[in-house]
C-alpha cells in the first residue's frame, strides 16, 4: 500500500509546487546572458554567427560578484574553440598551435571575425604560436617552431 506522505492540498505541497516553478537569481542571470549574447550576435554578426549559432548552442553563466565577473554566455565552435559573450563584448577563444594554451581575441565586428576565422582555417582550427596574435601564455621549447599559415 503506497501512501503519500504529503497531502496534495497541504501548504507543504503547495510550497513544493511553487519551488518547482520558481527560477533562482542564477537561472534568471543565465537566461539573460543567453538573450544578451543572441541579441548582440544578431545585430553585430548577422551574416556569420547569427546564421550559425542557434539559441540552443549557447550556455549561460550567472555573475560571480566576488570575482568581479558579470553574467556571460558561451557557444562551442567545436574543435576546442568557443565564443564568449559578456557586457556586449564578444571574444573568440581557440587553442594555440603549440598545444599548451588558448588564445582569446576580442572581436570588433564582423570583418574582424572574418579575419580571425581565416587565421583559424589556416591553422586548422588553432591559432599560430607567434607574434602578431595575442599570446597563449605558454612557452615553446627553445628552437621549436610552429607552421606558418
Amino acid at each position: 500500500m503506497s501512501e503519500t506522505l504529503i497531502p496534495p492540498a497541504s501548504p507543504l505541497a503547495h510550497l513544493i509546487a511553487i519551488a518547482r516553478t520558481t527560477k533562482t537569481r542564477d537561472d534568471l542571470e543565465r537566461e539573460a546572458a543567453i538573450t544578451a549574447a543572441r541579441t548582440h550576435v544578431d545585430v553585430a554578426y548577422p551574416r556569420t554567427l547569427a546564421k550559425t549559432l542557434a539559441a540552443s548552442h549557447w550556455s549561460g553563466y550567472p555573475a560571480l560578484p566576488a570575482a568581479g565577473l558579470a553574467p556571460s554566455a558561451t557557444a562551442s565552435l567545436h574543435g576546442g574553440g568557443w565564443v564568449h559573450h559578456t557586457r556586449d563584448q564578444l571574444t573568440v577563444v581557440a587553442p594555440c598551435a603549440c598545444g599548451e594554451g588558448y588564445v582569446a581575441i576580442t572581436l570588433t565586428g564582423e570583418r574582424h571575425l572574418l579575419r580571425v576565422l581565416s587565421n583559424l582555417e589556416a591553422g586548422e582550427g588553432r591559432f599560430r604560436h607567434e607574434t602578431g596574435w595575442p599570446a597563449c601564455d605558454s612557452r615553446l621549447p627553445r628552437g621549436t617552431r610552429t607552421a606558418r599559415a
